[in-house]
């Protein structure tokens, strides 16, 4: 099946894969090849291509709608990065000062998203290969 995950910068993949696996709220899910058609909400998480070559892709994503139709899937989303671009110890040293943050009186409500998609994104930096 075609993949192809659109940011507002970048089109980052564009190629055929044997499957997808991502996060809505709900829990994980894996997109098949020929799957029924679909559309689904994702939040910050890792997800995983499994290439034709039976190789992994890992990469963090955020928020976004993927959409399945025809052996197609388009996912559109607010974020993304490859994990080997993610620095676990940079991500940790953030989500330190925001938990911090989070722990003042009249916190801002942005630093609660902040935290998800920090957490999110160190998940993903800490996944093995």
């Amino acid at each position: 099946m075609h993949l192809k995950i659109v940011t507002m910068e970048q089109t980052l993949w564009d190629e055929e894969i044997l499957s997808i696996q991502a996060e809505s709220p709900t829990g994980q899910f894996v997109i098949l090849s020929h799957h029924a058609p679909l559309i689904a909400m994702t939040i910050p998480s890792p997800t995983v291509l499994t290439l034709a070559d039976r190789q992994k892709k890992i990469l963090y994503t955020g928020d976004g709608i993927l959409r399945v139709l025809n052996n197609e899937v388009i996912f559109i989303t607010d974020q993304a990065e490859w994990k080997e671009a993610l620095d676990a110890t940079g991500i940790r040293a953030q989500l330190a000062t925001v938990e911090r943050e989070l722990t003042s009186p009249g916190a801002p409500t942005h630093l609660k998203e902040e935290k998800i998609r920090l957490t999110a994104q160190l998940k993903t930096a800490l996944l093995p290969e």
